[in-house]
């Protein structure tokens, strides 16, 4: 999920996967949905929410955007590229 954090918050530590996070310089910030219920009763503004094409059922009608460094999509991101490449993370 994306979350718009209150003004000023920088960073944030998640409940559930015991993650920091960075507050994106657009104040948003990606973390997995059992985190974000915790910040959204606090006040965050659910943003987005991500699923799989195949879930979604359609094309995706804009370009996909990067998950934020350190977010749980990053590190799957980094994980693929280095099984691709014959590395690990």
């Amino acid at each position: 999920m994306r979350l718009q954090a209150p003004p000023a918050i920088g960073s944030v530590q998640t409940l559930h996967s015991r993650q920091h996070l960075t507050v994106g310089l657009d104040g948003t910030v990606e973390m997995w949905a059992e985190d974000a219920q915790y910040l959204i009763r606090d006040g965050w503004t659910k943003l987005t929410e991500w699923t799989t094409e195949e879930e979604a059922g359609a094309e995706p009608s804009k370009p996909k955007t990067m998950p934020q460094p350190g977010s749980m999509e990053w590190f799957e991101m980094q994980k693929k590229k280095a099984e691709q490449s014959g590395g690990t993370v």
